[in-house]
């Protein structure tokens, strides 16, 4: 027997509008938990309470708690940010105002992480930026490059990059350079 190319197509498209309807009316019924296990045996017992259940949907959520540490994280997210688009916009004057607001932020939350060697590497892009400036050719001095070469050396943060580029191959700073 041969079929149609019509009549396979409407059994399919009926078969999978009865499916997406089935699955619709399935999403929208509450799941049933499922009885908790017996510690001891590993079986289900029925009518046993949940020791730890889900929050419903319906219920209020109570919101993460924003302490001292996610604010100072966000502060130097902050600077970091506007020491960026500093360096950027070639505005010099603002990026070293904005080192030593970020040489405050440090001392101020004496915690363990990687912000003062981050604030090193854009301190750098910013000193060669400024000898590349002034500079009648163009050159920065040895213990420039060598800071440079020791910054590259030390640390994998993310001005890694941009003090290679801007020290070491001389190019201008840009973020997606």
């Amino acid at each position: 027997m041969r079929w149609s190319r019509k009549y396979v197509c409407f059994v399919g498209a009926v078969v999978l509008g009865v499916t997406c309807s089935w699955l619709r009316l399935r999403a929208d019924q509450p799941s049933r938990p499922s009885a908790p296990l017996h510690p001891a045996r590993g079986v289900d017992v029925p009518g046993e309470a949940r020791v730890a259940e889900r929050p419903r949907a319906d219920q209020p959520r109570t919101p993460h708690p924003i302490t001292s540490a996610h604010e100072a994280m966000a502060q130097r997210r902050e600077l970091i940010s506007a020491l960026v688009r500093a360096l950027e916009d070639q505005n010099h004057q603002r990026a070293q105002q904005l080192l030593r607001e970020a040489e405050e932020v440090e001392g101020a939350h004496a915690q363990a992480s990687t912000f003062g060697a981050t604030m090193l590497g854009y301190r750098l892009i910013l000193d060669c930026l400024r000898a590349r400036d002034t500079s009648p050719n163009g050159s920065l001095p040895g213990e420039l490059l060598d800071a440079s070469r020791g910054y590259l050396d030390q640390h994998r943060l993310p001005p890694r990059r941009q003090v290679r580029r801007v020290c070491l191959e001389g190019r201008p700073f840009a973020r997606r350079a």
